[in-house]
């Protein structure tokens, strides 16, 4: 039997490192393990970050799962048939919403003969989870957000990630709260950064008697559309040619330079995703609208030789401003970025393969 978990959640969540964590657990535990990586881009970070981790990973691109159902299911049986995998994560591009009615529930009508069992969860940032309920002042328009709550209302397990950024005690307020928002919907908070931090998540995948969670009641597909439309994505690949023994202060200062770029349109960061290497040097950097003020840490301060980049960057602008301003930040380093690849779009409207109310149709 192979367990198929879809895992869902804006932007940001940390759903990547959650799935890399849980996926070294199950397996040191024995279970074979495979990864399917999503997103409307065609350069990703998270596939360079699943295979450097050892995972087996492949991908659909240039669009959602449930625009590319097709496409989802040849490589799920590709992993199927390569590594036999006793445990598949899917992880949808954190724009996707609808996915019970789109993925899930033609998953399981499609592959009714399969010996499958399948799972939906969607990880939330608690910060910005707990800016949300409490009806504050979100860093996204009001058509973003709403893709951000239809995210939640949907899964069949709220995932509220990052929770050691809160107190206890304001952590189980906000279990409380998303307790009263969703009521009946299992929930749990976890930690990517503390020692069985995700154990509650991964004890209730591991049940597989988890009922299906319903598709969405009412979904508005225009104001999904226009979510998407309202979002820029940028995919680069590119060197940094400087050999000096300071070029870890280089990166760091060409990272800081992009945010201030950003920051000085007043740029809201669904996410920014990079990973660098140098000869045996690997490391990924993750920055979201949530303040992060420890990527920093991630970079060595010594680096030597050529550093190769793959950036990944989802903002709220339009395709044509995000690109301005990302090519007046590789002109402010003359010499020093020699750009491979440079993709900036803004998504299409969701056309869905299929759209099921139930697994029968």
């Amino acid at each position: 039997m192979t367990a198929i978990h879809l895992v869902g959640g804006f932007l940001g969540a940390g759903k990547t490192t959650a799935i890399i964590q849980a996926s070294k657990t199950l397996m040191r535990q024995g279970k074979r393990v495979g990864v399917i990586t999503n997103d409307q881009g065609k350069y990703l970070v998270d596939t360079a970050y699943y295979r450097a981790e050892d995972i087996p990973a492949v991908e659909v691109t240039g669009g959602c799962f449930c625009c590319h159902y097709t496409e989802l299911d040849e490589q799920i049986q590709t992993l199927l048939d390569d590594i036999q995998p006793d445990v598949l994560f899917a992880e949808s591009v954190g724009s996707c919403a609808d996915i019970v009615a789109t993925v899930l529930n033609p998953l399981n009508r499609f592959r009714a003969q399969d010996d499958l069992t399948t799972t939906y969860s969607a990880f939330t940032d608690a910060r910005l989870l707990q800016r949300y309920l409490r009806g504050e002042d979100m860093p996204f328009s009001e058509d973003v957000v709403y893709l951000f709550g239809q995210q939640l209302e949907e899964s069949g397990m709220l995932v509220i990630n990052k929770s050691d950024l809160l107190s206890k005690e304001t952590a189980g307020l906000l279990r409380e709260m998303a307790a009263n928002k969703f009521p009946g919907k299992p929930l749990c908070l976890v930690s990517t950064l503390t020692d069985g931090g995700l154990q509650p998540w991964m004890d209730w995948l591991s049940v597989s008697s988890n009922a299906l969670p319903l598709p969405l009641s009412g979904f508005d597909y225009e104001r999904y559309t226009q979510a998407e439309l309202k979002m820029a994505w940028a995919d680069l690949q590119f060197k940094i040619c400087r050999a000096a023994p300071s070029l870890g202060y280089l990166w760091i200062d060409l990272i800081g330079s992009l945010l201030a770029h950003l920051h000085k349109r007043s740029v809201p960061i669904a996410h920014l995703k990079i990973v660098a290497r140098a000869g045996g040097f690997f490391c990924k950097t993750s920055i979201t609208s949530q303040a992060e003020t420890d990527w920093k840490t991630a970079i060595p301060a010594q680096v030597s030789g050529d550093l190769e980049v793959t950036l990944n960057l989802r903002v709220e602008l339009p395709a044509v401003a995000l690109e301005d301003l990302l090519n007046a930040w590789v002109a402010s380093y003359p010499g020093v970025m020699k750009m491979l690849k440079m993709q900036v779009f803004q998504p299409g409207k969701p056309r869905a393969t299929h759209r099921m109310l139930t697994p029968q149709g």
